[in-house]
């Protein structure tokens, strides 16, 4: 069989159904991400550091920050490490947001281990912002990115999804071209930013197959997610973070929702591949 290629990469794992877990652009509000992905890591995962990531009867997406948390959790990063680590960033990060970045970059240094794209290949899927100038083509189109090549590659997709124009820089990041061991083509690389709110039903990013069980987790609140914060929460934290203090409460209030979800999805046999 031909090495897959980006435009047909969403069936390049024949994947079986199984429960996805979708995260959503976040910016600092992916602390409650982070929440929600301590619980799920302690609760359906095996926990961190058994090397192997998650069951195969689970897959993550992710877009922005919401890619960071979904990688973490496909490569079985330590969660709370992660959190950590994040929200010790808050003073270097909280009136120069353009700080977000290099600490994003330590981050991806930090915890992506030797083998991550093993672990993470046909498990996670990351959505970007391709920009395309001078060509037949649309100059800003969706894409996703579920093959990886290395596990330097796997960091630079991540980087890439959080790569917000002007306050990453004037420029958009780019991903060089990764090819297969026999010479073919992985990827195609590009230039990209970051994957912002492309609607699912008009590009499909979320799930690798229709049939998989759609969890989707939104810190902003949004209305369609299946797991979210109960009261608005100022939109201003996206980019500019409140202080340690409330950053670790967005953190228990997702680990909190992410337990209730569970609890009543349980009681009224909506889980069932749960149990399998």
């Amino acid at each position: 069989r031909r090495p897959p290629t980006m435009e047909d990469d969403s069936d390049l794992f024949d994947p079986p159904r199984r429960i996805t877990f979708s995260f959503d652009s976040s910016g600092w509000l992916y602390t409650y991400h982070l929440g929600v992905a301590h619980y799920l890591q302690q609760a359906l995962l095996g926990g961190s550091g058994g090397g192997g990531g998650p069951s195969s009867d689970f897959a993550f997406s992710g877009s922005s920050g919401g890619a960071l948390v979904a990688g973490a959790l496909a490569t079985g990063i330590d969660i709370h490490a992660l959190a950590s680590f994040v929200i010790s960033c808050h003073g270097e990060c909280q009136y120069n947001p353009w700080r977000m970045f290099p600490c994003t970059d330590r981050a991806l240094q930090r915890f992506v281990g030797q083998a991550a794209h093993k672990r993470a290949n046909g498990r996670l899927r990351v959505l970007l912002t391709r920009i395309q100038l001078w060509t037949l083509k649309p100059a800003v189109r969706p894409e996703t990115v579920s093959a990886f090549g290395s596990t330097q590659h796997l960091k630079q997709v991540l980087r890439a999804s959080c790569h917000i124009p002007f306050l990453a820089g004037p420029l958009p990041y780019h991903v060089p071209r990764q090819d297969a061991p026999d010479g073919s083509m992985l990827h195609a690389g590009g230039d990209f930013i970051d994957g912002l709110y492309w609607p699912s039903v008009l590009f499909m990013w979320r799930q690798f197959d229709r049939a998989d069980t759609l969890v989707r987790v939104s810190g902003i609140g949004n209305p369609l997610a299946a797991i979210r914060p109960p009261l608005p929460v100022p939109l201003h934290w996206v980019v500019l973070p409140p202080p340690p203090e409330t950053l670790w409460k967005l953190f228990a209030c997702g680990y909190h929702d992410a337990a209730q979800w569970l609890a009543d999805h349980t009681e009224e046999g909506e889980a069932e591949l749960l149990a399998e």
